[in-house]
């Protein structure tokens, strides 16, 4: 299992020294616990970067910021795009940035290896160290936490360390796809250089998907691709995904139909997986949190293969039953479960049964959390039969839905089927985000 599962990258400040840029991250996970270090990016990164923090309207506010290991390609326009999630008390935000092949392939690194030791862009910082007067980083970008003397002994030892090897071992480069290194493979099998990244800027102004401060509209639902990059373990599917924004959600833009699997996670939640990945298409996953306690290896698996997952309580219990207080345990329990396995905040939530009330829907608003119903049911909890179940969709209109199955042996036979039935009416099956 990929040892990245369950790892946090908190961004701490943003820098620059000498006409180069470096985040100062604290990474940590169940394993070990964190550790500071200096990661030595790209300008054009860390210029989207500290045009978040430049974004907060209250300079007191003490809030936390998330690195997400998501990372998508636009072909558009070229350009990588991540996120980070800034926090504040109980309320969190995502906000999406442009990003470098190389920010996208030290990601990768990070996520992917055991250790920091031996990855050349990051190094350690002192676990104590007295604060140094911000008078003497004359050239430093604003930023959170100020330790601009240490940065630059750091980045003095970093060039003539470099400028000792730099004749011998590149400071970067990439693989052909058909090469040795799965973790350096891009889009298509094509190449790039990072020389090749600092035009993005130039190209970006029509997107808002992938402007430094992009937040996605509230009035409508933003359509983008997620296509392989080279932070993304190599197995992943190539496949999109729609961006819900409103608080409840029925449907989803025409041309695009999204195939979602409740009551998991089970013994046929990794084969469901597989199935998406060998067709190349979306899905999106509602987990209870008492399952996730008996699978959590699947909770981890669907999250390794790039499908969305949402929460669908703690217990199955009819929450417009029951009080705001136990309505507010059943939604954060599984998420906190959930985000311990992913790494990832989880921001789609499905009520059991699809019941809600205001005082649900007003919780799910005020928390920035998305409700995701459906407007196609395959009542393959009721038939238990795969004929029955591809024929549900058969005899519906799919085109802009959101269809309800359930994690059975009969959804599983019936899934290659609904999945060759969408292709050929032309939709594209996505996932949720």
């Amino acid at each position: 299992m990929p040892v990245y599962l369950g790892k946090v990258l908190e961004l701490q400040s943003v820098s620059n020294q000498a006409d180069q840029s470096y985040l100062t991250i604290k990474i940590s996970s169940e394993q070990e616990p964190g550790t500071e270090v200096l990661w030595k990016i790209d300008n054009t990164t860390a210029d989207h970067l500290q045009a978040i923090f430049e974004q907060e309207l209250d300079p007191d506010a003490v809030n936390k910021y998330r690195l997400s290991f998501y990372t998508a390609r636009d072909s558009a326009n070229s350009c990588y795009v991540s996120y980070l999630t800034r926090t504040y008390c109980e309320q969190s935000e995502r906000i999406y940035f442009t990003c470098s092949e190389q920010y996208v392939h030290d990601l990768q690194s990070i996520r992917t290896n055991e250790s920091i030791d031996g990855l050349e862009f990051l190094t350690p910082l002192p676990e104590t160290a007295p604060e140094p007067d911000s008078s003497k980083s004359e050239n430093a970008r604003p930023y959170l936490s100020n330790r601009g003397l240490i940065w630059s002994a750091i980045v003095l030892m970093s060039i003539i360390i470099l400028m000792l090897i730099g004749s011998a071992v590149p400071a970067f480069s990439y693989k052909m796809a058909s090469g040795i290194d799965a973790d350096t493979q891009l889009v298509g099998g094509m190449t790039k250089t990072v020389d090749s990244i600092e035009g993005l800027t130039s190209e970006i102004g029509s997107i808002t998907a992938v402007n430094p401060q992009f937040q996605a509209p509230a009035a409508e639902q933003k359509i983008a691709k997620a296509v392989d990059a080279p932070a993304r373990p190599a197995n992943e599917p190539v496949v999109s995904f729609v961006e819900l924004n409103d608080t409840l959600n029925f449907s989803i833009p025409k041309g695009h139909v999204a195939l979602t699997f409740d009551d998991g996670p089970s013994k046929f939640t990794e084969k469901i997986a597989d199935v998406l990945k060998e067709y190349r298409v979306g899905g999106t996953f509602f987990f209870i949190g008492e399952n996730v306690e008996k699978y959590p290896e699947s909770v981890q698996y669907v999250k390794e293969h790039g499908y969305s997952i949402g929460s669908h309580s703690m217990h199955h219990l009819e929450l417009t039953k029951l009080s705001k207080a136990k309505q507010k345990y059943e939604i954060t329990q599984p998420n906190e479960m959930i985000e311990k396995l992913t790494g990832e905040p989880v921001v789609l939530f499905r009520p059991p049964y699809g019941a809600k009330n205001k005082a649900l829907v007003d919780y799910i608003n005020n928390t920035n959390h998305k409700m995701v119903l459906w407007d196609i049911d395959t009542l393959d909890w009721k038939s238990r039969n795969a004929d029955k179940i591809y024929q549900s969709i058969q005899n519906a209109q799919p085109d802009g839905s959101i269809i309800l199955m359930h994690e059975t042996k009969a959804t599983l036979e019936a899934l290659p089927r609904i999945i060759k039935y969408l292709q050929d009416q032309k939709l594209d099956m996505v996932s949720l985000r």
